[in-house]
């Protein structure tokens, strides 16, 4: 039992160090932080309309579940490669700007929340 405890107390400082050791600056970090909290939401939701689709949740619609997922699939394709590509060009009108990794970090979280 103490070794179970010991082993959590260790995982829990572990992760704790993990979160708060940063080797860029504090915005950049920060940044990172928010795209990666809205790239976390987007997954859920994602998977929650996964499972609905899975589930027959549109089964008022005209349209086959499977034609359902297909067009999902495409769509978010298409879309992360259109927002990867645009905040690629934000990043590049910045060139030269200190903050610009952050600029494009901030690009991709703003276009991901909105997702």
């Amino acid at each position: 039992m103490r070794l179970v405890t010991f082993a959590a107390l260790l995982m829990l400082a572990m992760s704790a160090d993990a979160e708060t050791d940063c080797e860029f600056p504090e915005a950049m970090c920060n940044a990172q932080a928010e795209f990666e909290h809205a790239d976390a939401q987007m997954v859920k939701t994602l998977g929650a309309v996964q499972t609905k689709i899975a589930n027959n949740g549109f089964e008022d619609f005209m349209v086959e579940p499977g034609d359902i997922a297909e067009s999902l699939e495409l769509g978010q394709a298409a879309w992360a490669n259109y927002r990867d590509g645009h905040c690629a060009a934000v990043f590049r009108l910045m060139s030269g700007g200190t903050s610009r990794q952050v600029d494009e970090l901030d690009c991709m979280t703003v276009l991901t929340e909105a997702r």
